[in-house]
């Protein structure tokens, strides 16, 4: 049966003719994403075997470990906030980086503390870039966050050649 004054031409194509089969392994990955980003929300932070709840208004040096301060202040974990928010495009992914990058900022005056020593510097500063990228369309507006954020950046980009040299 045919439909009057339809044509194959006029029917919208919903699929794409050259779709690829996804990766079986993709859905582990994106339930392990949104899994370690709800523990950030929730102010669980795990690394190096051992998990801590901060509250909001946490010391970012009370962690008695060196090396899990060192893995805090790197901010591997808002990557996993940004991407989520990049997928999921819910804004409290992107507020909630938001918020820990400003606490960060606050909480660590330059040159002082882990967050400032050579391996959780350069990898925070990775970090915060690609961050920055993913969730550039929901800071977009936040003109103050923008600032600080951007102010803080730089300091710490012409700091670390002074450690490394």
């Amino acid at each position: 049966m045919q439909a009057a004054g339809l044509s194959s031409e006029l029917v919208p194509q919903l699929f794409a003719q050259d779709l690829v089969e996804i990766p079986p392994t993709l859905n582990e990955d994106l339930l392990d994403l949104y899994g370690r980003s709800q523990q950030v929300l929730a102010g669980r932070f795990a690394f190096l075997n051992h998990t801590e709840e901060l509250g909001e208004q946490f010391d970012w040096e009370q962690n008695a470990s060196s090396a899990w301060r060192r893995e805090l202040h790197s901010f591997d974990f808002g990557l996993d906030l940004a991407l989520t928010y990049r997928i999921s495009r819910e804004e409290r992914y992107a507020g909630q980086l938001r918020y820990l990058i400003a606490h960060w900022i606050a909480e660590n005056p330059p040159g002082l503390g882990t967050g400032w020593e050579e391996l959780p510097l350069s990898r925070r500063i990775r970090n915060w870039i690609l961050c920055a990228d993913l969730a550039r369309d929901a800071w977009s507006e936040d003109f103050d966050f923008h600032a600080v954020f951007s102010h803080s950046l730089a300091l710490q980009t012409v700091f670390l050649p002074r450690l490394a040299g």
